[in-house]
């Protein structure tokens, strides 16, 4: 059987004591998309290449992702940050966790954990923990209300309710989902075509003596709160920054 590129690349156990065994999940806000639509999971590796090298291993996989990214820079604690985005669905836990076993044969990390939005501690990884802490869609919060109101317009029209009875506000929510949704799928091919311009080779020079290269990929900091100039250090997520 011929090998797929990232199996050319790394092997089982390659990465083995350099990615952290607990990650997070909505610590980060997305790219593009708005945080009711999008899931941001992210692992902490200890080095720069391994990060860069497991980046490429899932861009590179058969994962239903929208956008993979390694920081180029640290955080405070020297680790670099891994981010995955994937659509939030009823679907997730299965995305992810496929990602995980792969990602186990790299690392041999026998049990993950896990750290939600507004969660103190970290926790197991299973269905029913990840189901129980992390919004899945949504459908989740008013699905049943968004059904309601599409019979409610459908009703309306033969039986001549008042249109103060709509919710009008429910409506505007069920429409903006819907159209969120539907662009999904270009916003996936913009961020594939960006990545395509910052990816190669890297001379930053310093005045006239001294010089700094970064291989593969590099991303410069736009919104001017990373604490690694001029290297974006993912705190444009956290910022909300958008450009």
């Amino acid at each position: 059987m011929m090998e797929t590129p990232q199996e050319q690349v790394l092997k089982p156990g390659d990465l083995e004591g350099l990615v952290l065994d607990k990650f997070f999940v909505d610590a980060f806000k997305p790219k593009l998309c708005d945080e009711k639509d999008i899931v941001v999971v992210n692992f902490l590796v200890k080095k720069r290449d391994p990060a860069n090298d497991l980046s490429s291993y899932i861009a590179q996989g058969q994962f239903d992702l929208i956008d993979v990214e390694a920081s180029s820079s640290p955080d405070e604690d020297g680790n670099y940050t891994l981010l995955v985005e994937m659509n939030r669905n009823h679907e997730m836990f299965d995305i992810m966790d496929n990602l995980l076993q792969h990602i186990t044969n790299l690392v041999n990390i026998k049990q993950w954990h896990f750290k939600p939005q507004d969660h103190e501690e970290f926790i197991v990884w299973n269905k029913d923990n990840f189901v129980n802490t992390v919004p899945q869609s949504l459908e989740a919060d008013f699905g049943d209300q968004e059904a309601d109101t599409d019979e409610g317009l459908a009703y309306s029209a033969s039986a001549g309710v008042e249109a103060s009875d709509f919710n009008y506000q429910l409506l505007g929510k069920v429409i903006e989902e819907r159209i969120s949704k539907s662009s999904q799928a270009y916003i996936k091919a913009f961020q594939k075509q960006f990545k395509v311009i910052i990816k190669g080779d890297f001379t930053l020079v310093y005045g006239d003596t001294r010089k700094e290269i970064r291989e593969n990929l590099i991303s410069i900091c736009r919104c001017g709160a990373t604490e690694h100039q001029p290297f974006c250090d993912g705190t444009h997520r956290k910022k909300g920054f958008i450009g």
